[in-house]
């Protein structure tokens, strides 16, 4: 499991293991997002695919340990059983609770089925002279799971930076005999990740993900635990977009969505959207130079831009723009549909 607060890396860290996974493995994805739609399962689809033995299954519209519950034994029961997967990553809300996770992960039907491994902490150590952080309660939830401390960032790290890292282990006694690791830009090697361990208590972990053992018993079993099915996205309708909005735990969640057919500039949209003031932006955008994704949290943003994969399926992510927005309750997001639609470049011929 990779945990870690919002914009800390956690999908960019993700995208760098997919790059490197061993051919002969298959992994699956679980990957749950607080905002209603699945823009880091865009990102990973991008990277990957089910013929090169990446399944990926989102659980959106919350913590999937609170308002999104319910969803979290269908999301990885229709996963595993999809899948049969080497290996299993999950990647919780930024803002998600880490300990109702791992609690889940390991008891009941999941035991015998799954073997939890390393939870890895990916933190910005920026975020540490900031009380705001630090006094949070799903930040040190993050900090008292981890199993392995991963720096990520730290091309952006200045000498205090560094010092409020060090300092951070020496205060916490558990965190001392934790193994850290930095990193630039999410730049790992596999190979740090998939050290074997004999015991989840050992200070240098395993990759951090779950490995299901070859058990079809138990494997069935857990299937059965919830048979219903996970809420997949309502069509988008005859127009071609739509826009959503909705609320979860004081924070508002403006979105939007667009069928293939609109191909928006790059150069406009970004601009667009980077100038709107919100606590975090995400997005995955069909633009004339390929798949854009744009993230930013506190003035910060990436962009990258990444190959159009031709979708199977009208469902699968890259058949979509997704464009979403998270601000506080009280405040109002300065943009609207007709500011986007202005970005479009073509309408294309549907297939």
């Amino acid at each position: 499991m990779l945990t870690g607060f919002l914009g800390v890396g956690k999908t960019s860290v993700i995208i760098e293991l997919l790059k490197q996974k061993p051919e002969h493995e298959t992994w699956a994805i679980l990957v749950n997002e607080f905002g209603e739609l699945g823009i880091d399962g865009s990102l990973f689809a991008a990277n990957c695919s089910e013929e090169h033995g990446v399944f990926i299954q989102e659980i959106a519209g919350g913590c999937m340990c609170c308002s999104a519950a319910l969803m979290l034994p269908v999301a990885l029961n229709q996963l595993l059983k999809r899948s049969k997967p080497d290996r299993l990553i999950i990647e919780p809300s930024g803002i998600g609770h880490p300990k109702q996770v791992v609690k889940a992960l390991t008891s009941g039907h999941y035991q015998g089925v799954l073997d939890l491994k390393a939870v890895i902490t990916v933190l910005d150590a920026r975020q540490l002279s900031d009380p705001r952080y630090l006094e949070n309660d799903i930040y040190q939830q993050q900090l008292q799971v981890a199993d392995l401390l991963l720096a990520n960032k730290s091309e952006l790290y200045s000498d205090t930076d560094f010092e409020n890292l060090k300092r951070l282990r020496e205060s916490n006694s558990k965190l001392g005999t934790v193994e850290l690791l930095v990193t630039r830009n999410a730049a790992l090697r596999y190979e740090q990740f998939a050290v074997t361990t004999a015991s989840k208590s050992i200070a240098k972990p395993e990759f951090s993900a779950i490995q299901t053992q070859s058990n079809p018993l138990a494997l069935g079993l857990a299937s059965k635990q919830a048979e219903a099915s996970v809420p997949k996205a309502s069509p988008i309708n005859s127009v071609g977009y739509m826009e959503q909005e909705s609320q979860h735990d004081g924070v508002k969640s403006n979105s939007w969505r667009f069928d293939k057919r609109y191909v928006f500039d790059s150069q406009q949209i970004t601009e667009l959207l980077t100038k709107t003031a919100s606590l975090r932006l995400k997005a995955v955008i069909i633009t004339q130079t390929g798949l854009l994704s744009l993230n930013r949290i506190n003035d910060e943003l990436s962009q990258n831009v990444h190959p159009m994969m031709t979708p199977r399926s009208a469902s699968e992510p890259q058949s979509e723009s997704k464009i979403e927005f998270l601000v506080e309750n009280t405040q109002s997001l300065m943009l609207n549909t007709q500011q986007l639609l202005a970005c479009r470049i073509e309408q294309a011929d549907e297939d």
